[in-house]
């Protein structure tokens, strides 16, 4: 299991943890007001637990946040998203940033030149021989812009 999906299924275990108590205080007679079941702050927070598991769920946005959190020098491609931004292969060393990582539409590589800080390939390219963690077999690769 990469680092990220780690991440997401703390998020996930401690939101559903968070989603269970309210559930129960929902369903507990102590805590019901005797005008309405559910009460106004109630249901506004089931709706908010309820956004953040679906966004925790359904994309890479907490674990890119909390990566770029932890290192100030990781950043998210230009023709990427915080939301679909998934990094496959992460530096184990003293800094935990990305090596590899993809989206939806492209491949990038970490290349740690200056001017530009990565390389990037589409994922429909036409390259002989490719390998998605091996920028040398990359034929069509393009330079990202700066950081």
């Amino acid at each position: 299991m990469s680092g990220t999906k780690k991440i997401q299924a703390m998020i996930i275990f401690t939101l559903t943890g968070h989603l269970r108590k309210l559930i129960y205080r929902v369903t507990d007679t102590r805590y019901i007001s005797m005008e309405s079941k559910w009460s106004r702050s109630v249901i506004i927070k089931l709706v908010i637990v309820a956004v953040l598991l679906v966004l925790v769920a359904t994309t890479n946005l907490f674990s890119n946040a909390f990566m770029m959190l932890m290192d100030r020098d990781n950043f998210i491609p230009a023709e990427s998203s915080i939301f679909s931004f998934d990094p496959f292969e992460i530096n184990q060393g003293s800094s935990n940033y990305w090596i590899y990582g993809q989206d939806s539409k492209n491949y990038y590589y970490f290349s740690y030149e200056s001017p530009s800080p990565y390389l990037f390939i589409s994922k429909s390219n036409d390259c002989p021989v490719f390998n998605r963690q091996d920028y040398t077999t990359w034929c069509a690769a393009q330079k990202g812009s700066e950081k």
